[in-house]
């Protein structure tokens, strides 16, 4: 919704159903690595029917944020590639 509004089909993202997954803990602690091990068949978590852009902006902002500050660390060698932890979840 955040990047392009008409990439996302309305009618399906409204009915799809609420998942309250922590994708942090699926790949840290249970080190599982598929959608559908996660129980995420729609490959989708939270709660995407009530999502608005704003929330996609602030998503996407800090994500975007967080692998800028790891490339930039990783090329000057200040950083090692594990250093930050899963999604940006500070060790």
């Amino acid at each position: 919704m955040t990047i392009d509004p008409l990439l996302v089909d309305e009618e399906r993202r409204k009915a799809l159903p609420c998942l309250p997954i922590s994708l942090v803990d699926k790949l840290s602690k249970e080190r599982l690595t598929d959608f559908l091990e996660f129980g995420m068949e729609e490959s989708c978590c939270g709660d995407p029917a009530s999502a608005t852009r704003e929330e996609g902006e602030k998503i996407l902002g800090t994500l975007s944020r967080l692998v800028v500050e790891d490339a930039e660390k990783l090329l000057l060698g200040t950083q090692t590639p594990l250093e930050r932890g899963v999604y940006g979840r500070e060790r």
